[in-house]
């Protein structure tokens, strides 16, 4: 795996206790990066293209 923890193993629960626990930590990691782009949206470029290269990664 990219991650580096072999299928099977088990190693991913050194660092979480659960699957919920997983998915709970990814959904909390998104929004946090949705709310870091909402308080940068007050100073976007006036340029288009360099305001769709910094909005494009949040969607």
């Amino acid at each position: 795996m990219a991650c580096g923890l072999t299928a099977g193993s088990g190693a991913l629960y050194k660092h979480f206790p659960s699957k919920h626990a997983l998915l709970s930590e990814i959904v909390r990691q998104h929004l946090e990066s949705i709310a870091d782009g909402r308080r940068d949206a007050g100073t976007l470029p006036d340029d288009p293209r360099e305001t769709l290269e910094l909005v494009a990664p949040l969607i």
